[in-house]
């Protein structure tokens, strides 16, 4: 087990560095549990002024804290802290300890200001219970310290003991099982006869200890959990009472630390397991001889789009059999997806399709496209000729002028004012990923804000735009180019609040700028990643406490790697979203009401069609020479020579 300090190391390194050596100072920082500092030398450089913001500060002042740290620090306690911070303490330089032992005690009291200041609560119930003791009945006060977001800690004494709870929220589905496991431990270790004057540890899920079931607006959901502690006079004693008081305030800390740095050592041996049992399957495995599959015109099925890609000529449609329709597609474009498909790299693989009796089967592109209803077969309800459908089955085979499909893998769209063929036909992928990430998360305030990398895209700009209408403010990177500033101010029109380079990024004060001016100092909570690589690690640290980084995409072609600091002192949650996955595992009415959300914002003005260039292949064309304009246009596009998005318009018979 690892145990973790109650003084900030921060700041006493950066106290002995300026006692030995002063100089100017201006730091800024954070630590695990949301409490800000601030170091700095406002008027000359031998008086340091250290401030702090802890959000419980109202609290602990009706506890006594005030009058605790001013037995701690005397004069050094300022009558008036600085702005945004609820207490501060000078420091003159020149009038710190000489003695070697003396001022590092100096040093270390300062270090522990956040521990003084969240001991107030624990010594006022202290004493309570000694008052209690001599009536030998009655039960004090219940103190409430809400120290973190949705987490708090309760404090009540009573004639025989005090009772210290903590309420903490498990974000993750494994880290409630670890945290069982790893309290369990608590309860076992008891038993051993050397330890069995430890405080008693009580565990529960979900439902809230007796002792504050009465409260309002407790949590009882079962990502919850609250931790009792049993406190006997003997465990705060005048020997022991400090020491109680630093460690029992370390406790979520502790908990939630050692609980990530067992899944990383797990993770670590299961990598290390699975490398070296890969190791013998590949010295077992035999080798297969392989077969080229090809297209209905012999070309091989995956490769460079380029390339392989053909056209092929189809019969009619007969009339569509019970449960299915006939469509008729408008528009189909091509995403980057489609090309990794193609490709044969890409997760989904399209399937088999028959076309033409005398052609062997062949593979469709195309995921996303906009069609309208031809002919209903027997038994389908909700659906007439004449309606817009859009995909809701991945590899749909969009890139068609008509196809037979089933009722149940396609969805209605509402046809409203400003609704285009091109808004329909780019529906189903860019703007649902940008809505789902925005929303599916975290729970989001106005003017609270959103970062994210690659915001140039198709999904970054309509996450700019759904941010917007939801009165987000966001925060886009980009990469630096020639035409930046005609780039900015066509972010900034669809609604973007800031754009940067990620060489901004570099510039360490302009980052200090980004989270404490523009965020207010609380930190940005949710981060979207579609490029990975440095660029993206750089972006992570603008995150604040519990933020989320949702990954959809590695444009960089690089891995994604994150400082384990994030994750331990700011509880950072990575996840990554694909929204093939989101319609797998979505109901029909979930996706109905999203396209109706998406709608309703193009019926608003709020969420534009994406820059767009629209190519024709005409019925009258032979296979040959559509199949060429359509490795023509894939060509380009693998040059770069498109910054808009292309959209296939294959006319037929029918």
């Amino acid at each position: 087990m690892i145990l973790l300090e109650p003084h900030n190391v921060i700041i006493q390194t950066t106290l002995t560095d300026k006692i030995t050596k002063p100089s100017s100072v201006d730091v800024q920082f954070v630590d695990y549990d949301g409490v800000r500092f601030h170091l700095s030398t406002p008027e000359r450089k031998t008086v340091l002024l250290l401030s702090m913001h802890i959000r419980c500060w109202d609290e602990l002042v009706q506890y006594g804290a005030l009058e605790i740290l001013q037995r701690e620090y005397g004069a050094l306690l300022q009558p008036q802290s600085e702005p945004e911070y609820n207490v501060s303490l000078a420091i003159d330089l020149e009038h710190v300890p000489t003695g070697a032992e003396e001022r590092e005690s100096f040093i270390m009291s300062l270090a522990l200001l956040k521990r003084n200041a969240l001991a107030a609560p624990f010594e006022h119930a202290f004493t309570s219970q000694k008052g209690l003791e001599s009536a030998a009945a009655g039960t004090g006060d219940l103190m409430q310290i809400h120290y973190r977001d949705e987490e708090a800690i309760y404090i009540q004494a009573s004639h025989d003991r005090v009772t210290v709870i903590f309420s903490t929220v498990f974000r993750d589905e494994t880290d409630r099982i670890y945290g069982k496991v790893f309290l369990q431990e608590f309860v076992d270790a008891r038993r051993q006869p050397s330890i069995q004057n430890a405080p008693q540890v009580l565990y529960s899920n979900r439902d809230p200890p007796l002792e504050i079931r009465h409260l309002p607006n407790l949590r009882n959901t079962e990502d919850t959990g609250y931790v009792t502690f049993v406190l006997f006079p003997r465990h705060f004693s005048a020997t022991t009472a400090s020491a109680t008081i630093s460690h029992i305030q370390l406790f979520r800390d502790y908990l939630h630390y050692h609980i990530k740095c067992s899944k990383a050592y797990m993770h670590s041996r299961m990598r290390h397991r699975v490398a070296e049992f890969q190791k013998v399957l590949n010295r077992a495995k035999t080798e297969v001889a392989t077969t080229e599959k090809k297209t209905a015109s012999g070309r091989t099925m995956n490769g460079e789009p380029g390339q392989v890609l053909s056209a092929l000529t189809y019969k009619p449609l007969p009339s569509p059999p019970s449960e299915t329709i006939n469509i008729k597609y408008l528009l189909a474009p091509i995403n980057p997806a489609d090309v990794n498909v193609v490709q044969g790299v890409y997760p989904a693989k399209p399937t088999l399709t028959s076309l033409v009796d005398e052609h062997p089967d062949v593979f469709v592109g195309g995921n996303e496209g906009l069609a309208e209803v031809t002919q209903v077969g027997s038994g389908v309800s909700g659906l007439a000729v004449g309606d817009w459908v859009v995909m809701t089955k991945s590899q749909a085979g969009t890139w068609s002028s008509c196809r037979n499909v089933g009722a149940k893998d396609v969805l209605k769209l509402p046809r409203v004012d400003g609704l285009t063929e091109v808004h329909g036909a780019t529906m189903t992928v860019n703007p649902p990923t940008a809505y789902n990430m925005l929303n599916d998360y975290v729970t989001l305030q106005k003017d609270e804000w959103v970062v994210q990398n690659g915001a140039n895209s198709a999904v970054g700009q309509a996450v700019i735009q759904i941010a917007a209408s939801q009165g987000l403010k966001t925060l886009n990177l980009v990469r630096k180019r020639p035409d930046l500033d005609d780039l900015t101010k066509k972010l900034k029109d669809l609604g973007a609040t800031e754009v940067l380079t990620y060489d901004d990024l570099a510039d360490r004060s302009l980052t200090q700028k980004i989270v404490k001016e523009w965020t207010a100092g609380k930190g940005i909570r949710l981060g979207l990643n579609c490029v990975s690589g440095p660029d993206t690690t750089a972006m992570a640290r603008l995150l604040g406490q519990d933020a989320y980084l949702i990954s959809y995409g590695a444009m960089s072609k690089q891995p994604l790697s994150l400082p384990t600091s994030l994750f331990i002192f700011k509880n950072l949650t990575s996840a990554g979203f694909w929204q093939s996955r989101w319609y797998k595992t979505h109901t029909l009415e979930n996706k109905e009401n999203l396209m109706k959300k998406l709608v309703g914002l193009v019926a608003q003005d709020k969420l534009q069609a994406p820059e767009h260039e629209i190519l024709t292949i005409p019925a009258e064309d032979s296979d040959e020479v559509a199949g060429q304009k359509v490795r023509d246009i894939f060509a380009k596009i693998a040059q770069g020579q498109y910054g808009k998005k292309v959209l296939l318009k294959i006319e037929g018979s029918q």
